[in-house]
């Protein structure tokens, strides 16, 4: 991964030495540039723990910088390309293309819910409303053709240890095998 570019880059988009970023100062400017900074690398893969450990924060600060980045489209607009430039999020752009290829025929909005499901539900890559995430999660333990999408998907980016997960939430919702 390429955290550190990321980081750099982003800093300097924002106008804010790295050292800043990476340090605890709260002024708005700083503020907003860790903030920034919490979006691309999440949109680079990590998740909100893994970006707290890397950081040394605590995971709440990153869901609260994560939650003010999202209601900033100038400031995700301005880093978006660090992400790019880095060369991270193949991954997440690699799982995305295996899901589209296994459901080309299925609607859209429950291929949304299913990506919604994995993004968010599964990986804690992205966060969607939780009824789109449930939605998707059902669609995925009702229907066998999106379950082997998903399992397909996950095997070919390297993530099959996620696939427990699939049975996991839907036992925790109750759902059971038909």
């Amino acid at each position: 991964m390429h955290e550190d570019a990321i980081i750099a880059e982003v800093a300097r988009r924002m106008g804010v030495p790295e050292e800043r970023v990476r340090a605890r100062d709260r002024s708005p400017h700083v503020a907003a540039a860790r903030h920034a900074t919490f979006w691309a690398l999440n949109r680079a893969g990590l998740n909100p723990a893994q970006i707290a450990r890397y950081l040394g924060l605590n995971h709440s600060t990153v869901v609260h910088g994560l939650a003010r980045a999202e209601k900033h489209p100038e400031w995700r607009a301005l880093v978006a390309p660090a992400v790019e430039l880095s060369g991270a999020g193949g991954q997440r752009q690699a799982l995305r293309s295996w899901l589209e290829r296994g459901m080309r025929n299925a609607p859209l909005a429950e291929r949304r819910a299913i990506d919604h499901y994995v993004s968010c539900t599964i990986l804690g890559w992205e966060r969607h409303p939780g009824s789109s995430c449930a939605y998707g999660l059902w669609l995925v333990f009702r229907r066998p053709w999106y379950r082997t999408a998903v399992e397909e998907a996950l095997r070919r980016c390297d993530l099959a240890y996620e696939i427990g997960r699939i049975d996991l939430h839907a036992t925790r919702l109750g759902y059971r095998a038909s």
